[in-house]
């Protein structure tokens, strides 16, 4: 297959699965406990907004992706995140999953560019409004200067639109 027609190809996948989901703003806080050997360190809640898509993949069976960004409260420097996820509907309205999350750490004031990667699993509620409150529990690692393990908390809402 030719470099072009691949591009095309890619293009084309990206705009047709967008254009058959569901978009929704996705709101969260989350809550790291970083975790240095045998000492466990609470940090700041954080907050995370980006636009997500889903996908029903079957009767029981739901994609997600979200490209967003995840930012202290008190500090305007953010780090993009993305996440993908699979669920598996229990009932119409409530679902459990799982799913994998990277982030870009940018090198701010005295930090190097880091990495992050985390995997989590979820239950998550939809209301009748259609507006989804989950539940993410997850462990992750950021690769900067070493690693550096951590577990997160983070409730979330999405607004589909």
């Amino acid at each position: 297959m030719k470099k072009n027609t691949f591009f095309l190809f890619i293009i084309l996948v990206l705009f047709s699965t967008t254009a058959l989901s569901q978009p929704s703003l996705k709101i969260g806080v989350g809550w790291p406990v970083i975790i240095h050997g045998d000492k466990w360190d609470k940090k700041g809640s954080t907050a995370r907004i980006g636009i997500g898509y889903s996908w029903k993949m079957s009767p029981k069976w739901k994609l997600g992706s979200m490209v967003g960004i995840k930012m202290p409260w008190n500090n305007p420097q953010p780090n993009p995140r993305i996440n993908l996820a699979v669920a598996r509907l229990l009932t119409p309205k409530f679902a459990l999953g799982a799913g994998l999350r990277y982030e870009f750490c940018p090198p701010y004031g005295d930090k190097t560019i880091g990495n992050s990667f985390a995997l989590g699993i979820f239950p998550s509620w939809k209301m009748k409004s259609g507006i989804t409150f989950s539940f993410l529990t997850g462990i992750g690692i950021v690769v900067r200067n070493g690693p550096t393990w951590a577990l997160t908390f983070q409730p979330q809402i999405s607004i589909p639109f």
